[in-house]
């Protein structure tokens, strides 16, 4: 049986910027937990995984979503493409979302939005042509995109990074869907990952004010942002990771290989 969408989460307790994130609680429930049900209103998504590692230091994350009915799988720390080619070969989905464990207000429609230029084009990827802060950590990839790059590289940072180092500087490796924002999100600077403590601190803030146990309106968190100046600065001291900066720096490589473009209309 093919699931023709699975959504795979990466996460472990090891991150070096803010050590345990993932089980930080928001209205008490970690992160992991809230991630996990903003992708169930999905309905793109046959399978949701969380996907951590082997070491010991994850054996938390995996009891809680063990006891919470969560599916998780355990590989290697290091080579988080290995993650993803193992759950590939497991359920042997077409398409492949590859969300990160540090963004707990996920955008489903958007997700679902990628996966319809993917199977409208035939494609390996989506990219978008334009910068857009609040879409971090949500990617769509085809299944056999991402075997065929793990046997082209072994690279230690294409394979923690799923390849996007990589594909940022071999873009004619991919066909790639251009995906259009539209400007009410390009000029968006707000950031909704946690990555240090001040992201945490954000977030705690929007889920103690929108949250009511049941997915957070991702409009309403923009709606809550633009207006409320002084919020949306809690964390605006944050950089991005040095080689989300590098693979951000690298997108006119792939640009020019482009020539298939979908309208997000969100």
């Amino acid at each position: 049986m093919i699931n023709e969408s699975i959504a795979v989460i990466q996460a472990r307790m090891s991150s070096t910027r803010l050590p345990g994130k993932v089980m930080m609680r928001l209205k008490d429930k970690p992160i992991i937990w809230h991630i996990v049900e903003r992708l169930k209103l999905s309905k793109k998504l046959s399978k949701i995984i969380v996907a951590t590692s082997k070491e010991k230091s994850d054996d938390f994350l995996y009891d809680f979503c063990d006891k919470n009915n969560i599916n998780i799988y355990r590989g290697n720390l290091e080579n988080v493409l290995s993650r993803f080619i193992n759950l590939i070969d497991i359920y042997n989905p077409k398409y492949i979302v590859r969300i990160t464990g540090d963004c707990p207000l996920i955008f489903p429609e958007y997700i679902d939005e990628q996966i319809n230029a993917l199977k409208k084009y035939n494609a390996d990827l989506t990219w978008l042509t334009q910068k857009v802060q609040v879409f971090d950590g949500q990617g769509a990839f085809s299944a056999d995109f991402l075997k065929k790059i793990s046997k082209l590289t072994s690279d230690p940072e294409d394979l923690e990074h799923v390849c996007s180092p990589f594909i940022a500087k071999n873009p004619s490796l991919a066909k790639i869907v251009g995906i259009n924002p539209p400007p009410k999100y390009t000029n968006l600077k707000f950031r909704l990952a946690v990555d240090e403590i001040s992201d945490f601190k954000l977030m705690e803030k929007i889920y103690n004010e929108l949250y009511d146990d049941k997915p957070i309106d991702f409009y309403k968190v923009i709606d809550l942002l633009m207006n409320n100046v002084t919020l949306s600065q809690v964390n605006n001291l944050v950089k991005d990771s040095k080689i989300n900066l590098q693979v951000s720096q690298d997108l006119n490589n792939w640009k020019k290989n482009v020539n298939i473009f979908y309208d997000l209309n969100l």
